[in-house]
C-alpha cells in the first residue's frame, strides 16, 4: 500500500523546510514533491498543518542491542521519534561470543530473558531479523566484549597472540557489515588495556574506513590526556573517523575545560582526523551505583562485588573506604536512579541524600543485596557546558539509553531513554538553532558519518523512516521520579513503511 503525507518537509539537504508531499510504498521513499497530485496515488493520505516532517531521528549512541529484541515495540525510543540507532557502544556489544565471555554476557543481559545463543555478528543479527524490533539497529563491536572473547575479565596484559587474534576478530565482524569499533576505557576489561592494544585494533578499522567510538578513560579529571591518547593514536593508525562518546567535563573543577578539549578536537581535524561527538540533553550521568565505592574496587564486576560484599569483614572494610571516600557534598550530588532493594526501592529517584538513614551505609545495603540491578544518577556536568556542547556544528544527538516498552519491567531507566531526543530539539530550538541544523542533528549527521546505507534524509530511495514533530510542542516529560512517561509533540514515527507510533 502506498500512504502519502502531506505538509513541511525537511529537504534532504537540510538547507530548508518547505511544504510538499512524500509518497511511500513498502518500507521505501518513492516521491519528494511540492505537491503529489491527488490522492488517487495512495491507500492512505496524512495531511499535518504545521508540522514538521523530518528523516527519523537516530540515536548514535544506544544501548538497545538486547533490550530491542526483548521489547520489538522499542517504545520508549518510537515514541519519541527516534527510528534508528548505533548500539553496542562504551566498549559492551552481545558478540562476538565464546566460552570465555558467554556466562558473563549472559549474566549482564539476564534482566531481559533471553539468551546470548550466537557466536558473532553475522548470526546476532540473524536473531534481529527473526525478533523484528520496531527500531533499526546498526550494531558497533565492543573491545570490552572482544577483549573477554579472547582473554576473558582478567587484569593482564595480553600476548602477542592473543591480541592477533582480537585483530582477527575485529575484522571478521567488521568484514560481516559491523559498522565500527566501541571502547569503554573506564570498565573491565577495558581499562586494562595499553595503547599498544588500541593501536593495533585502530589499525584494523582503518583498512576499512569504519568509526572508533570511545568512552575515554576520563571525562574529568584526566578529560584532556584521555582525549590526546585517543586522537594521537588515530593519526598514528591513520583512522579517519573517530566519535567520543556523551562528550562532557565532569566534575565541578573540570567544567573550565571545555574550551581547550574542543580546540584540541579542532586541531586533530586538522591533522586529519574526523573527530566528532554525541550528547545527551542532561547534566546528570547514570551508571552502576557500585562507582560510588571508587578505583578502589573498579576491578569488580557488579556481581563479583555482591559476592564478595557478602563476608562481612570485606563489607565492614568497603564501608569504612565509602565514608572516608565520598563527603555530604557527594551525597547532595547523586540521585538513587533504581534498585530492587525491598527496603529501599521506594526511594527511587531521590537524592540519596534526602532517604532516611546515612548515605554510606544507605549503599552498601543495596550493593550487598544486589549490586547488578543499583543504578545512580549523578549531577556532575555543567548547564552552561552542555548547551555549547549540544549547540556545536560537530555534536549530534546519542541518547546513552535502551529500547524500553511503556512499563518498569526492565528496571528504572535514566529519562534520556524516553525523552532525549525530544529534549535536545527543545533545547535546540530555544536556543534559536535553525530547524533544518536540528533535524541535521537528530538524524543526517549520524547517518553521514557512521555511513548508513539509505538512512538520515528524506530523499527517494531511502528507507520510509520518518518522524512528525510539532516544534511549538516536543519536549521531555521524563523525569527520575517518573521515568517512562513518553515524550510530547511527536504525532507520527514510521519505521520502514510502518506507522509504529501516533
Amino acid at each position: 500500500m502506498r500512504t502519502l503525507l502531506k505538509g513541511f518537509i525537511c529537504d534532504e539537504k537540510f538547507s530548508g523546510i518547505t511544504r510538499g508531499a512524500l509518497l511511500l510504498e513498502d518500507d521505501k521513499i518513492i516521491a519528494v514533491e511540492r505537491e503529489i497530485t491527488g490522492s488517487a496515488c495512495a491507500g492512505k493520505v496524512i495531511t499535518f498543518k504545521d508540522e514538521i516532517i523530518a528523516p527519523g531521528f537516530i540515536d548514535a549512541h544506544g544501548h538497545s542491542d538486547i533490550s530491542a529484541l526483548a521489547a520489538a515495540d522499542c517504545f520508549s525510543k518510537i515514541s519519541q521519534g527516534i527510528t534508528a540507532e548505533i548500539t553496542g557502544n562504551c566498549g559492551l556489544s552481545p558478540f562476538p561470543v565464546t566460552p570465555a565471555n558467554r556466562e558473563h554476557l549472559n549474566g549482564l543481559y539476564s534482566n531481559y530473558g533471553i539468551e546470548l545463543d550466537w557466536n558473532d555478528h553475522a548470526s546476532y543479527c540473524r536473531e534481529i531479523t527473526r525478533r523484528a524490533p520496531a527500531l533499526r539497529l546498526y550494531p558497533l563491536c565492543g573491545h570490552n566484549t572482544l577483549r573477554a572473547a579472547v582473554a576473558g575479565y582478567e587484569p593482564r596484559e595480553l600476548s602477542a597472540q592473543e591480541l592477533q587474534q582480537m585483530c582477527a576478530l575485529l575484522e571478521r565482524e567488521l568484514r560481516s557489515g559491523a559498522s565500527g569499533l566501541s571502547t569503554g576505557l573506564l570498565y573491565v576489561p577495558g581499562c586494562f588495556a595499553h595503547e599498544d592494544e588500541l593501536l593495533a585494533l585502530m589499525k584494523v578499522l582503518a583498512a576499512q574506513n569504519k568509526v572508533f567510538t570511545t568512552h575515554l578513560r576520563s571525562e574529568g579529571n584526566t578529560l584532556l590526556e584521555s582525549l590526546e591518547e585517543i586522537l594521537s593514536l588515530a593519526v598514528k593508525a591513520e583512522l579517519h573517523k573517530v566519535e567520543i562518546s556523551h562528550f562532557k567535563t565532569a566534575g565541578k573543577d573540570n567544567f573550565h575545560k571545555l574550551d581547550a578539549a574542543l580546540e584540541l578536537m579542532e586541531s586533530y581535524r586538522r591533522r586529519g582526523v574526523d573527530v566528532r561527538f554525541d550528547r545527551y540533553p542532561y547534566i546528570e550521568s547514570q551508571t552502576m551505583l557500585s562507582v560510588a565505592l571508587g578505583e578502589a574496587y573498579s576491578a569488580y564486576g557488579d556481581k563479583e562485588l555482591t559476592a564478595l560484599l557478602q563476608n562481612q569483614q570485606e563489607y565492614g572494610r568497603a564501608l569504612d573506604h565509602l565514608r572516608s571516600l565520598r563527603d555530604d557534598a557527594y551525597w547532595q550530588r547523586v540521585i538513587l536512579a533504581g534498585t530492587s532493594h525491598d527496603r529501599y526501592r521506594k526511594y527511587s529517584g531521590e537524592k540519596i541524600c534526602d532517604i532516611p538513614g546515612t548515605p554510606a551505609e544507605i549503599v552498601m545495603e543495596i550493593l550487598q543485596q544486589s549490586a547488578p540491578d543499583a543504578t545512580l544518577a549523578a549531577i556532575s556536568m555543567s548547564p552552561e557546558n552542555m548547551q555549547t556542547i549540544l549547540r556545536h556544528p560537530l555534536c549530534c544527538f546519542g541518547s546513552d539509553g535502551n529500547a524500553l516498552p511503556p512499563d518498569l519491567r526492565f528496571g528504572r531507566p535514566h529519562p534520556r531513554s524516553f525523552g532525549g531526543a525530544a529534549k535536545m530539539v527543545r533545547i535546540l530550538l530555544e536556543n534559536d538553532i535553525p530547524l533544518p541544523e536540528v533535524c541535521w542533528k537528530l538524524s543526517g549527521a549520524a547517518a553521514e558519518f557512521f555511513a548508513l546505507d539509505r538512512c538520515g534524509a528524506l530523499k527517494c530511495g531511502n528507507y520510509a523512516d520518518i518522524t512528525v514533530f510539532s516544534p511549538e510542542e516536543i519536549d521531555s516529560r521524563a523525569t527520575f521520579r517518573d521515568p517512562a512517561l513518553p515524550a510530547k509533540g511527536i504525532v507520527l514515527t514510521v519505521t520502514g513503511g510502518t506507522l509504529n507510533f501516533m
